[in-house]
């Protein structure tokens, strides 16, 4: 099975984190990492089946302001740099990088309106 990755650029807003599918820009919260990229899934989930649902996948891919992107890239530089020196935690910050997939695998209908 095929599957599109998206980019997912996290932050700390108001003491949670946020896990934003640049992409896509849709977001998840929660108060921890894993909590935000599993609600992001599910709003990502429900985004590509709404687009399905209408017949209409541009709906789907509607990105985020430049300035994200290139945030995604300066932490996935850093992480990749952190990698690469075997340090632990060069942090950058309140901030990581992340992938999100999509697959064929949502059913057509399974939608949630927020």
């Amino acid at each position: 099975m095929k599957v599109v990755k998206l980019s997912v650029l996290g932050y700390v807003e108001d003491s949670y984190w946020v896990a934003h599918a640049l992409e896509m820009n849709v977001i998840g919260v929660g108060g921890t990492w894993d909590e935000a990229i599993e609600e992001l899934q599910e709003n990502v989930n429900a985004q590509v089946s709404f687009a399905k649902f209408r017949g209409d996948d541009s709906l789907i891919f509607q990105p985020a302001p430049p300035e994200l992107f290139e945030k995604f890239k300066e932490v996935r530089m850093a992480e990749v740099q952190e990698l690469l020196s075997r340090k632990s935690s060069v942090s950058s910050g309140d901030y990581r990088s992340d992938d999100l997939g999509i697959s064929a695998d949502i059913p057509k209908g399974d939608y949630a309106i927020a």
